[in-house]
């Protein structure tokens, strides 16, 4: 019989300190045997087949509890919880204080109280998205930057031009970059090697030598040079502008598949823009109510639910990364940030992510909000067409309850819009 004593509860959260007796021991004792007994070599038994008095003689009581300690603390507080009835959500913060006895302390966090105040009284008038003329000629414009034609030019570099170059800086005596017949664009966004480094070669010509000192950038990857003057020799080799194409109906013709005219062109750009226009405002505006939610809701989260959200929003930065093929290590240093910056500036969003999360949920309750057995099916069939190179015939079951709170969630936000819209009753 587990010996519990719960502690007050507090910040949504509770403290269970928990004994183990003796006769809960045994399973454990037993489970830890079978996990090491193939393992080990005893004279006089085949290798597996010393019986348990053997094993427990040979490595102790406690050596056979310590073989399973993850399983019996994991199985431990899952039933010390289910005991005291509690609304426990997410991993417990634990620490297996003594061993004879065994003695656990888990910090357990509980689902929150969340009070949404007078959410129907969420008002945000939505706006119609407008596309006019110089939307269409904007975007006509970079189609045809796509179309253009890089072609060498007799006259001094302009900003949006591409130029081909000998490039060499040095610090002090330290070479700091010596890079020959380098291509860069002139963008008036590049920052790299000196913020001063496209103004001080523009109006620079074909076959001509240039001498100049910037200060380093920030982005720069050697930091101890960051800030410091360095002096450039640039010899300019090559100066390419580019031709753009006649936006006509030729143009037209020859972008994509093919249009008639540039009137059944810009057409469709229009069309284009007004869905891009109302995606990007749909957002928008679900980020408005969303917000006008949680200015008035009332969530206390545990502690310990917070730490694990933001661990969680750290690996997944980290598998990201990792994905891409970039080190952790690498990453912070390019950001000039430490892994506890990282984790403290994470802890915002990991608090905003919860209480959403949180009052959505509430909101489905208050609004008996359900996800039909078709429903789940349906999108289950899709994630399953989607998510997976091998077919499963079923999900697994954490897979679906993710699918089944995904439906609320989206059915709870969509009347949340209809609230706020005054289109609700």
């Amino acid at each position: 019989m587990l010996i519990i004593n719960q502690e007050e509860i507090k910040q949504s959260q509770v403290v269970l300190k928990i004994e183990l007796e003796e006769e809960d021991l045994g399973q454990y004792v037993k489970l830890g045997y079978k996990k090491m007994v193939g393992r080990l070599s005893i004279p006089g038994f085949r290798k597996g087949k010393a019986p348990m008095h053997v094993v427990e003689n040979l490595v102790t009581r406690e050596g056979l509890i310590r073989e399973v300690i993850d399983y019996l603390v994991q199985d431990v507080i899952t039933k010390a919880i289910d005991k005291q009835s509690l609304d426990a959500i997410g991993l417990p913060d634990v620490a297996v204080n003594k061993l004879d006895p065994i003695t656990i302390e888990a910090t357990v966090p509980l689902k929150p109280n969340v009070d949404l105040g007078d959410y129907k009284s969420i008002r945000v008038e939505k706006k119609e998205v407008d596309v006019n003329q110089d939307d269409i000629d904007a975007r006509l414009l970079d189609l045809s930057k796509g179309m253009g034609v890089w072609e060498p030019v007799d006259r001094p570099i302009e900003m949006g031009d591409t130029v081909t170059a000998d490039i060499k800086g040095v610090y002090k005596e330290k070479v700091i970059i010596d890079q020959k017949g380098v291509a860069f664009a002139l963008d008036e966004k590049i920052t790299f090697p000196s913020e001063d480094f496209l103004e001080n070669i523009i109006g620079t010509e074909k076959n001509q030598q240039k001498e100049f000192s910037v200060k380093i950038a920030e982005n720069f990857p050697d930091k101890e040079i960051v800030g410091k003057k360095s002096k450039f020799n640039i010899n300019v080799l090559e100066i390419k502008q580019m031709v753009l194409p006649e936006i006509n109906d030729e143009f037209a013709k020859s972008y994509g598949e093919g249009f008639e005219n540039l009137e059944i062109l810009s057409d469709k750009i229009k069309s284009d823009i007004i869905k891009e226009k109302e995606s990007q405002y749909d957002q928008e505006y679900t980020e408005e109510i969303l917000t006008k939610l949680m200015d008035q809701a009332t969530i206390e989260l545990s502690p310990v639910l917070l730490e694990n959200e933001i661990n969680h929003m750290v690996s997944e930065q980290d598998r990201m990364l990792s994905q891409m093929g970039i080190k952790t290590e690498d990453y912070l240093q390019s950001i000039g940030k430490t892994q506890e910056e990282v984790r403290t500036e994470s802890a915002k969003g990991a608090e905003l992510r919860l209480k959403r999360s949180f009052s959505m949920n509430k909101l489905a309750e208050l609004e008996n909000v359900e996800a039909s057995k078709e429903e789940i099916e349906e999108k289950s069939k899709l994630y399953n067409s989607t998510n997976n190179s091998k077919k499963q015939k079923k999900l697994p079951q954490n897979q679906i309850d993710e699918i089944e709170r995904m439906i609320l969630s989206e059915k709870s936000l969509d009347i949340l819009k209809n609230i706020s819209e005054g289109n609700y009753k």
